[in-house]
């Protein structure tokens, strides 16, 4: 039974395209950023609280974002060094507690997709492919996963102008330390030979850390 989560800011770097890396304005700034990303606030109530705060503020100084997008376009160019994870409890088991760090899919596939450089090569269509063979026939290709049956029943089950995402979760014989083990997140819209590079595979959680008490 899971026991309870603790939130680690752990945030990848980015810079800015004049290398210059920007800081919160203010701690009222600084304090909403950290109450919006700690409870993804939709932009609708987090644009709420912009303009109450705005409304009845009495510090000039304590200046919010103008609106959520902002706050969000400000944190994406932070110098900060990791992006949210979880540290929660799994279980306590012959004196060990069993620990799982992770973040959520959705957060690292965002990281992932937010690299322009991957973003410009997924393909998100089925795309069957065809070779002639030497009897002169058309023979199917299966060299990526867009190119297979699967992909083209998966987009034909979802609604007009959905798209189909293939996550793939995998792990290998790297550990962080004596008993974590990483897993990796990344997609079959990546075309295999962009895939296999180190950037286009990002971090999901360090697997079970086990702790004797």
């Amino acid at each position: 039974m899971v026991k309870d989560s603790v939130t680690i800011d752990v945030r990848p770097i980015r810079k800015t395209s004049n290398n210059i890396m920007p800081s919160f304005p203010n701690p009222a700034y600084k304090e909403f950023v950290q109450l919006l990303t700690k409870h993804h606030l939709s932009d609708s109530v987090a644009n709420d609280i912009i303009g109450l705060f705005n409304t009845f503020h009495m510090d000039p100084t304590a200046t919010l974002p103008s609106n959520a997008k902002a706050a969000r376009k400000l944190l994406d160019f932070m110098q900060i060094p990791h992006i949210l994870y979880k540290k929660t409890f799994i279980m306590e088991y012959n004196q060990k507690q069993y620990i799982l760090h992770h973040r959520t899919i959705y957060n690292t596939v965002k990281e992932l997709l937010s690299n322009e450089d991957i973003f410009k090569y997924c393909v998100f269509d089925y795309m069957p492919k065809y070779m002639t063979n030497l009897n002169n026939e058309n023979e199917r290709c299966y060299g990526e996963q867009y190119n297979s049956e699967w992909w083209g029943r998966a987009q034909s089950s979802i609604s007009e102008g959905a798209k189909v995402l293939s996550i793939i979760f995998y792990s290998d014989a790297t550990t962080c330390k004596t008993s974590e083990h990483p897993i990796y997140l990344t997609l079959g819209n990546i075309p295999n030979w962009r895939r296999n590079k180190p950037d286009a595979k990002v971090l999901l959680s360090i697997h079970l850390s086990i702790h004797k008490l």
